[in-house]
């Protein structure tokens, strides 16, 4: 039973998974009361009366993730931690599978509660495939409420929820706070719960209900430059480590002057810094201070215009994201955003395969893109998009004689076109991320990205393009069965976009 409930489970939406070894974090010596309170929050004893719900709302940008990240590595490493579940829109966006994770992760924690969730699955295989209420209640609260009535105690646990607004479905986002909040304020459940999120219309009107608010602790991340302490630290401590990585030497440059001044046109966002960080850690040795130059060159200049004429709290990020682009070569720049339109596109179109979304190996194959080329590319993108390492290669056994790529024969040959075999194909190649979603934001909004627009009709008549173009070529060379109408459903969302 626990392990259909793993195949129904996100494993890479963990605090600890491997496809998260590069999210953020909490650079030692920063957010410190934020992690303290929230830490405080999640061991205080039950004659605290403390409130069972915490949600944490902040902008984008503002360092929300790197709080639940820390948060959840401490709880973790102390033994408190029930569960966590990191959502991303590049792969763990699937509201469906939220409660499965977590009933997963619960259940290697605490072994009574596995014993009855697993012979529960057994008996009844749907469980996992039910909607979000009916599987919270079967998958954590009917093993919660057996354990009372056999008069086991259940250890007291935190569960984190990050980036609830990276969930796909708006009406699924409140179902899921109305449900856990349902379960902690009648106390069918012993857990706490973290969560943390934009704090968009629909989630702040759905923390602000008269039978859920009194059952929640709010607290806001907000954009401002109290923070720039902590970030001109981290600034600090990040540039002292790419000089060590390096060997290099560390020199007056970049000056304390510098710092501040990165620091101070982060405007209160980590995600800036961040930004800053990837880029001149990517670049060669020689081009390091070529490359700060021109950063903190852009800053100076835009410093007097942005004071008196934008007041945007993401205008220094995207005037970064600007520059990133513009370092693009004019003659890769197409193909960079064609790259970058079809990867959005598929966030929200391509739903029949769902482990093929930001798959390397497929990207590649629909837009016809080398090895040497995507090198490149990466190459041009990694301080705004982690790209994983590609793991051991998958390889298919075929006869000599050749075969016809039926669905029966990837049955009969264990590669039915599943979660497994994408999955395999999909950590052989890599995937891709988004460092931050500021800059999907970036992306698709014509007056902050302005030519870099990946969103706009023109470039998504080349995407139609080049699929059309592939499909013919693929049709050509292989038959599986099934590929075709999924494929015309969704070339007919892009175009309909």
């Amino acid at each position: 039973g626990i392990d259909i409930l793993l195949e129904a489970s996100i494993p890479d939406a963990a605090v600890d998974a491997d496809a998260r070894q590069e999210a953020p974090t909490c650079f030692p010596g920063t957010r410190v009361q934020y992690i303290k309170d929230i830490s405080s929050w999640a061991t205080s004893s039950d004659d605290d009366h403390p409130l069972p719900i915490y949600w944490m709302s902040g902008p984008a940008g503002v360092g929300k993730s790197a709080v639940a990240q820390m948060c959840a590595e401490k709880a973790k490493d102390a033994g408190y931690l029930g569960a966590a579940f990191f959502f991303s829109i590049t792969g763990c966006d699937d509201h469906t599978r939220l409660f499965t994770s977590i009933a997963y992760q619960l259940s290697t924690v605490l072994p009574a509660y596995r014993s009855i969730l697993n012979d529960a699955i057994l008996n009844d295989k749907t469980l996992v495939k039910k909607t979000l209420s009916s599987q919270f209640t079967s998958l954590i609260v009917d093993p919660v409420q057996e354990l009372r009535k056999q008069g086991k105690a259940i250890q007291k646990k935190v569960i984190f929820i990050d980036g609830l607004d990276e969930c796909r479905d708006k009406d699924a986002q409140r179902k899921i706070i109305e449900i856990i909040v349902t379960s902690a304020r009648d106390q069918t459940t012993p857990f706490r719960w973290a969560i943390f999120s934009r704090a968009e219309y629909h989630i702040s009107a759905t923390f602000d209900i008269e039978q859920i608010s009194p059952h929640c602790l709010h607290e806001s991340l907000p954009i401002s430059h109290d923070n720039d302490g902590d970030i001109e630290l981290y600034i600090r401590g990040e540039i002292e480590n790419i000089l060590r990585r390096r060997r290099l030497p560390r020199s007056s440059f970049p000056t304390d002057d510098d710092i501040k001044a990165l620091a101070k046109a982060s405007k209160g966002l980590f995600a800036y810094p961040a930004a800053v960080l990837r880029f001149i850690s990517g670049t060669p040795s020689l081009q390091f201070s070529k490359t700060m130059e021109d950063i903190l060159d852009a800053v100076f200049r835009r410093q007097t215009k942005l004071n008196s004429e934008d007041s945007h709290p993401f205008a220094e990020l995207d005037a970064l994201y600007v520059i990133i682009m513009e370092r693009i070569p004019a003659n890769t720049l197409p193909r960079v955003q064609l790259l970058l339109a079809y990867s959005i596109a598929v966030l929200y179109a391509f739903r029949f395969a769902e482990e093929t979304r930001w798959n390397v190996v497929f990207i590649r194959n629909a837009l016809g893109i080398s090895d040497f080329e995507f090198g490149a590319i990466q190459d041009y993108l990694h301080p705004v998009i982690d790209f994983s390492e590609p793991q051991n290669q998958f390889q298919v056994e075929l006869s000599e004689s050749g075969v016809h790529l039926t669905q029966s024969y990837l049955v009969q040959e264990g590669l039915q076109l599943g979660y497994s075999f994408y999955e395999s194909v999909s950590h052989s190649h890599g995937r891709m991320n988004f460092h931050h979603k500021s800059f999907y934001d970036f992306l698709v909004d014509p007056k902050r990205s302005l030519i870099f627009c990946v969103t706009t009709c023109a470039m998504y008549e080349k995407v139609f393009e080049r699929l059309i173009r592939q499909h013919h070529h693929f049709a050509q060379s292989f038959s599986i069965q099934g590929v075709g109408r999924p494929f015309l459903w969704f070339v007919n969302e892009v175009v309909q976009r």
